[in-house]
């Protein structure tokens, strides 16, 4: 069985997905904020 995820591996999660995608854990981590800002808060500014 693996490990169990925490939040506590997020910093490690976003520097793989960033590698694998070709781009900086910094821009990686601007569009997934934004895309859950827009999602879980539609209507804010």
């Amino acid at each position: 069985m693996g490990t169990r995820n925490e939040p506590a591996f997020l910093p490690e999660t976003l520097t793989a997905l960033a590698g694998i995608r070709g781009e900086s854990a910094a821009a990686l981590a601007e569009s997934t904020t934004a895309v859950a800002r827009r999602l879980f808060f539609p209507d804010a500014p």
